[in-house]
């Protein structure tokens, strides 16, 4: 079974401070930078590759790590940038309240189709009282923290 949930577009997360936020944001000084990417299948390229490609342009993608979070704690700490669903930046507990106050976010600097993120379970599940409560708990999390809109 899936539920996906639309609407989320990306933004880009680094730390204070960081060199690439001295001057205006163009495609060009944000290809130059180094990349942190969030992938499942450990892939290096996406969207924004193709607009960039479309531009002329390539970003250095340095490091691939499975998650999102684990994107934003590797830009919290260097000079790398991560791209992050909007999402991203209201997700936590007050514990990661410290991590948020260490970053400047910025829009992309390229258009980019918004991307989906969708939840899976084994048919099985559908059923269950506590699985249908966390699935419930998780949309209402995430109708919170941005535009959401189900699309399947």
């Amino acid at each position: 079974m899936v539920s996906t949930r639309s609407g989320h577009d990306l933004h880009h997360r680094l730390r204070r401070g960081h060199p690439l936020l001295t001057a205006p944001v163009t495609p060009e000084r944000y290809a130059a930078c180094k990349h942190v990417v969030a992938s499942r299948r450990g892939t290096f390229t996406g969207p924004v590759d193709v607009a960039l490609e479309g531009l002329g342009l390539n970003r250095n993608v340095a490091v691939v790590v499975p998650g999102f979070g684990d994107a934003m704690r590797i830009a919290e700490q260097s000079d790398l940038v991560a791209l992050v669903p909007r999402s991203c930046f209201t997700i936590g507990d007050a514990g990661s309240a410290q991590m948020h106050a260490n970053f400047a976010s910025f829009k992309l600097p390229v258009p980019t189709p918004e991307i989906a993120i969708s939840a899976m379970w084994h048919p099985r599940m559908d059923a269950d009282a506590g699985h249908r409560w966390l699935r419930g708990l998780v949309v209402e999390i995430c109708k919170q923290s941005g535009r959401d809109t189900e699309a399947a």
